[in-house]
């Protein structure tokens, strides 16, 4: 057990140990108060009644409808980073003890003797002794026997805390009497004892907040680095879901067949006249031949290898179906209808070729013109 015993003047033991530490506060009669009138009493509270609001914290208990408050915390101890719990002397021995004798390394004794006030309570006057190991022993001895004397019917606690050689030699020293020395250790407060102050160490609290904070921290980055490699292979993955899709949808749309990029190859661009233009330039050549029955365009002749000089358009061939009614004169004379195309090759030069295919509803003259496409 880490020990430290000290009262309002200042501190007069300690065992400089690490760890929680149990302390022992001496009251003064002059400074105790009693408050009789605090409803819900707490630090604030009582500090406000008992000193000011700048001083460090009280030391005080709730004993029934009273408050006592017996003191306040020494600045040194409250300014340490390890645990306390601030206890009065009296709270280490059990009911039924009249007298106590606390003896603290080799120069310190805490002593308490109960008395009964005229209201039926207990009161517990305490004081320190400060002498050498022979002092000491013969102080206690003669206390002791003096309580023996009294006839009390009582028990005496009689404690040495790191302090072995004087520990053996009071308990030779009080063996006629039948008072047992014992090892402080061995008095621990009442569990309905409270505290007079409770001082936590939160450094082992702050030292776990920081390594989780440190941790949680490189989870983060380790989380955002693998978020940004798989949003990364994510777009990867559309990117090839988008082509995918693309080339179904292109399936679906040209259906079963089987090679349908020759077919989207050889699919022409729209043509740049007018296909009413068109007809009318085949309808102009018909019409040399004879009465038009009707007039239809052909298929789109293959792409020519130069370009037009405007806008980068390409020529191409287009024929145009014209079922004309012939004249008899002109039907039974092949050389006529010769002459009829060669002027109309030579006046309209977009006119490449005209063939003729005899039909049963007239002739058919295939006109091919030529054309310009987007």
């Amino acid at each position: 057990m880490n020990i430290l015993f000290f009262s309002a003047p200042g501190i007069y033991y300690e065992d400089g140990g690490k760890g929680d530490v149990t302390a022992i506060y001496l009251p003064s009669k002059v400074r105790e108060q009693r408050f009789t009138d605090l409803q819900n009493p707490n630090e604030q509270t009582v500090k406000l009644r008992y000193g000011d609001v700048h001083d460090p914290a009280p030391l005080w208990r709730s004993v029934g409808p009273y408050v006592y408050a017996y003191g306040s915390m020494l600045p040194e101890i409250v300014e340490r980073r390890n645990a306390h719990k601030v206890y009065l002397p009296q709270d280490f021995v059990k009911p039924g003890t009249s007298a106590f004798y606390y003896v603290l390394g080799n120069r310190w004794v805490v002593h308490g003797v109960k008395t009964i006030s005229e209201d039926g309570q207990e009161t517990w006057g305490c004081s320190r002794i400060d002498g050498d190991d022979m002092g000491i022993i013969r102080g206690i001895v003669s206390s002791v026997s003096e309580h023996m004397l009294a006839g009390s019917d009582e028990s005496i606690v009689v404690a040495v805390h790191a302090n072995d050689a004087i520990k053996e030699d009071l308990q030779k020293a009080l063996d006629p009497f039948g008072v047992e020395v014992i090892h402080f250790d061995k008095l621990k407060p009442a569990r309905a004892v409270k505290p007079l102050y409770i001082h936590r160490d939160y450094g082992l609290l702050m030292l776990s907040l920081t390594i989780i904070s440190f941790l949680t921290l490189i989870m983060t980055l380790v989380y955002l680095a693998l978020g940004y490699f798989n949003l990364e292979g994510l777009k990867d993955d559309v990117a090839k879901k988008s082509d995918e899709i693309r080339i179904m949808k292109k399936s679906i749309k040209l259906g079963h067949i089987k090679d349908p990029d020759k077919i989207l190859e050889f699919m022409q661009p729209p043509l740049k006249q007018l296909p009413s233009s068109v007809l009318h330039g085949a309808a102009e050549v018909g019409a040399l031949f004879g009465e038009i029955n009707n007039i239809s365009l052909g298929e789109i002749g293959k792409r020519g290898g130069k370009k037009s000089r405007r806008r980068g358009a390409r020529k191409k061939n287009l024929t145009v179906n014209v079922n004309v009614n012939v004249q008899e004169q002109q039907e039974t004379l092949l050389v006529n209808q010769e002459h009829i195309a060669s002027a109309a090759l030579e006046t309209r030069p977009w006119v490449r070729s005209i063939r003729r295919n005899p039909g049963k509803s007239g002739t058919n003259l295939m006109v091919e013109l030529q054309v310009l496409e987007k």
